[in-house]
């Protein structure tokens, strides 16, 4: 069976993953959601407080979220708790934000220090003006650091750390079951000829994601069968680490993805113009077997013909760093690290983390050429040791810049 994880109740959730071995690795981390989960809407706030036990002498908190999606908010409030005020931790400043993503700090100034259990803070975002209450908006806790020092601290990067709110039905009752898949529709350009078949940012890549939603929980280590047929008289690839699968006009593939830690399952599609330079068309469609039978939901994928194609040259480069989800994901061979870089003279380094937070391998480290860059990663060590299953995390760093996602290798 599939494990289901996630969080949609008023009950604290206690999870941890560390990525440091200090004295508080072992800190668990837990939130507690205090706004009503349905009819959330324009101007009202998603409020919910973030707890930690095990601590040990920490004398500096750092906490970090983000939201989906990425413009859902536009304002963030935070309250300190007991635990920190009376044990003389400061807050200087109110939330950070930058793009989707924000950060809250607080620390001893003298000899105060958080041990044992307390809750840290109480967290209040206003939603944005084009939210209604059938905008489904989540808020991941991604990382919380906690140590003696700025210098000296470990991470704790909770997997199922997450609020949602207006994961309801029409009625405004909490979904019992359901399964995602986005975009639902959408329509991009072709791929130039032969650029469909390679896994390269070109013009027709589209990046699919499922997840399969049931009783308060997205599941974990959850397999999925993806139905690709090619509606269009254009050329569809289905692409891996591994392969370009073929879906020639009218004959359909499929293809196999398993759900990450937070419920998610991606496939990579693109398309090129076939020989009668028509426009593409793809009807998706991702299923999950339950015992009385399979459960599915469709997404239909538009390609523009070739006198819409743009060139890999005419995109535009990146403004700011960014890393996207590698691809696949789970993988048991090897995997694609997307990676957008600016015009920078700052030394771009990538690395893979094991759980524990050791480098295990890292993979560039370079003056990088601005733009698109594809990363691969074959499991390997820096040594040429084929490392085990389990979570990895791969780190991006560009001067003082810094981005990290999770990714889980199954042998």
């Amino acid at each position: 069976m599939p494990r289901l994880r996630y969080i949609l109740t008023a009950i604290s959730l206690f999870l941890w993953q560390p990525t440091h071995a200090g004295e508080n690795a072992q800190v668990e981390i837990g939130i507690r959601n205090i706004s009503m989960p349905c009819g959330l809407a324009a101007g009202d706030i998603v409020e919910f407080s973030v707890l930690a036990r095990n601590m040990n002498n920490a004398r500096q908190v750092l906490i970090t979220f983000s939201w989906h999606p990425e413009n859902a908010i536009v304002g963030a409030v935070a309250k300190l708790a007991d635990g920190p005020k009376n044990n003389n931790l400061l807050a200087p400043f109110p939330p950070q934000i930058d793009a989707n993503r924000a950060e809250f700090g607080m620390a001893s100034f003298t000899d105060g220090a958080l041990s044992g259990e307390a809750e840290l803070a109480t967290f209040g975002l206003e939603l944005a003006p084009h939210i209604g209450p059938d905008t489904r908006v989540e808020v991941w806790i991604e990382e919380i650091s906690l140590g003696p020092s700025f210098t000296e601290r470990d991470f704790i990067r909770p997997l199922q750390g997450v609020i949602l709110s207006n994961y309801c039905d029409t009625d405004q009752q909490v979904l019992n079951r359901a399964l995602f898949v986005s975009p639902e529709q959408t329509t991009i350009s072709l791929s130039s000829v032969p650029t469909g078949q390679v896994a390269d940012q070109s013009s027709g890549e589209v990046s699919l994601r499922a997840r399969f939603f049931q009783q308060g929980f997205f599941a974990a280590d959850q397999p999925l069968i993806w139905t690709i047929e090619n509606q269009g008289g254009s050329l569809v690839y289905v692409l891996t680490a591994e392969e370009a699968i073929l879906v020639e006009p009218g004959q359909p593939e499929q293809s196999f993805s398993v759900s990450d830690a937070r419920g998610d399952s991606f496939i990579l599609l693109d398309a090129e113009p076939g020989t009668d330079m028509e426009a593409g068309k793809a009807a998706v469609t991702a299923c999950v077997e339950l015992e009385g039978g399979p459960f599915c939901a469709s997404s239909l994928i538009t390609w523009d013909p070739p006198t819409a194609v743009l060139e890999e040259r005419d995109l535009p480069l990146p403004a700011q760093l960014r890393l996207e989800q590698n691809y696949p994901n789970p993988f048991n061979g090897a995997t694609i690290i997307p990676l957008f870089v600016p015009d920078t003279s700052d030394i771009l380094r990538v690395d893979i983390l094991n759980a524990t937070g050791q480098v295990v391998k890292t993979l560039l480290e370079k003056h990088p050429h601005p733009g698109h860059h594809l990363i691969p990663w074959d499991g390997h060590s820096h040594d040429g040791r084929i490392l085990a299953s389990g979570l990895y995390f791969y780190r991006v760093r560009l001067g003082a810049e810094e981005r990290v996602h999770s990714m889980v290798l199954l042998r």
